[in-house]
């Protein structure tokens, strides 16, 4: 068994990465910052539109 302080590292770089952003969400507040809240709604609307196509294909 792996000893505590290496469960612990590993608990808190999967936190991390848990939390972090990613690219989309990146690109949205960027574009919701730059241009406002409709500009920004753009890409929400087609990433909601591509996931609900892939649920549903």
């Amino acid at each position: 068994m792996p000893g505590t302080e290496l469960l612990v590292a590993f608990f808190v770089a999967g936190l991390v990465f848990a939390v972090m952003p990613g690219p989309g969400v990146i690109y949205t507040i960027a574009r919701t910052l730059s241009g406002g809240k409709r500009v920004g709604g753009v890409p929400r609307l087609s990433g909601s539109a591509h996931i609900g196509g892939a649920t549903f294909a």
